[in-house]
Formats: structure tokens, C-alpha cells, sequence
């Protein structure tokens, strides 16, 4: 519950409410703008992601990117297109050699077979290899840049309720601690598998949490 005397703000009957900022909620939020749709998207860290996280956007992504028309923009901060994408299998970095390998072609490779090949089977655009750390951040700005989003880092949902034709967001400042409420008529919880708004409606994540050790014992020793 909202603490009395909490900051209050009603956002326009055009807008979309965006819990979490990470690549799925950036992304949503340049979608909408895409298709002249405000939004005000709100993120509890302070920046963008510090680690490298994500390495390989698929196929299926880079199509929408092109929609998008920032495709193109997104390679030129990726692995070079002439680099195989290669995986080896490896028993350890002391190894020898490889115990296999996955054999992938570089963006120019798959991009020559999309155009000898007409035919419905393979997607308008090839896979691109790069780090999260550079994606979110170039996301970010390109956010930043349009005048159709409102991107406010630094705010933490803590609770989230439906309302009667809206959604009403408790968010908490990350640093400060100050509370506001935010109502509006669409929210969306980009918030990952720990969602606040997915929590609070009631909607169960399919397949469960992933299991995690508390205990040690089983981690490799050259992973600790």
C-alpha cells in the first residue's frame, strides 16, 4: 500500500505505463514510438547494465530492428560481420584442442544464403553477436532521443494494482526513497521473472523459477 502523502501522477489516456527498463521494455518503448505511441518507462537501477550478459541477438530480433530501421545501427556496435560465429566445446582453457565444435557463419555468410535463397525458408536479416552491456546502453540513448518516451532510471515498483479501464504503480525512488503513484490507462511489466506487476495480477510464470544452490559444493572450484 501507498504511503499517505505519496506523489501522485496520471499519465495521458495515450500513453503506456513500462515497468523495467532492460532490453525488452526499450525496446517495447521504441516500438510504441515507432507507431506514434507515448510511453513512460521506469527502471530501478541507476544505468544501464554493467555486465556482459547477452552475447548473440537472433534472427527473429534483427527482423523487427529492421522494421525498426535501427538494424543497421545495432551492427555497426557488434562484432565485425566478417567473423564466423563459431562455438568450441572445450574440456578446459589448458585443453589441447576443442572436443567439438558448432560450426555458425558470420553475418556476411548467412547474409549471401538469404539472397541465393527465395524461397520463405530463412528471415530477412542474420543473427548479430553483442554484448548486452553495449545494446542496452545504445538502446538507451536512442530512447533518450525521442520525444515520444519518458525513460525515468532510478525508479523501483513495489507494488501494482488493475484498476477500472487503467493500472495504478507504486514506485519508490532507488536513491532517495521517495514514493509516487502512477496511473494509467495501459501498463506493461517488462520487470523480468521477479515482475512486480505480474506478481501483484496474479499471473503465474510458466515453467517456474529456476532452481539455485545455496550451497557451494557442487560449483567447479576454477568458477569461484
Amino acid at each position: 500500500m501507498p504511503r499517505a502523502g505519496s506523489a501522485f501522477e496520471e499519465l495521458p489516456s495515450d500513453s503506456v505505463l513500462i515497468v523495467g527498463g532492460g532490453p525488452v521494455g526499450l525496446i517495447l518503448a521504441l516500438t510504441l514510438a515507432h507507431h506514434g505511441v507515448r510511453s513512460v518507462l521506469v527502471e530501478r537501477n541507476l544505468t544501464t547494465t554493467r555486465w556482459p550478459k547477452m552475447d548473440l541477438t537472433i534472427a527473429r530480433s534483427m527482423e523487427i530492428f529492421r522494421v525498426l530501421g535501427i538494424a543497421d545501427g545495432l551492427r555497426e556496435r557488434g562484432v565485425p560481420s566478417h567473423y564466423p560465429f563459431t562455438c568450441l566445446f572445450s574440456s578446459g582453457l589448458n585443453a589441447e584442442k576443442a572436443l567439438t565444435s558448432w560450426e555458425l557463419p558470420s553475418v556476411d555468410e548467412f547474409r549471401s544464403h538469404i539472397g541465393s535463397c527465395n524461397d520463405g525458408t530463412v528471415p530477412l536479416e542474420p543473427w548479430q553477436r553483442i554484448s548486452q552491456e553495449v545494446f542496452e546502453a545504445w538502446l538507451k540513448d536512442l530512447g533518450d532521443q525521442n520525444p515520444l518516451i519518458d525513460i525515468r532510471f532510478g525508479w523501483t515498483a513495489v507494488s501494482a494494482k488493475e484498476l477500472d479501464g487503467g493500472a495504478e504503480v507504486v514506485i519508490v525512488g532507488t536513491t532517495k526513497g521517495v514514493e509516487k503513484i502512477i496511473r494509467g490507462k495501459y501498463a506493461v511489466g517488462c520487470d523480468g521473472a521477479n515482475s512486480v506487476l505480474r506478481k501483484n495480477l496474479g499471473i503465474e510464470m510458466e515453467g517456474g523459477p529456476m532452481y539455485v544452490s545455496n550451497s557451494t559444493d557442487s560449483i567447479p572450484s576454477y568458477l569461484m
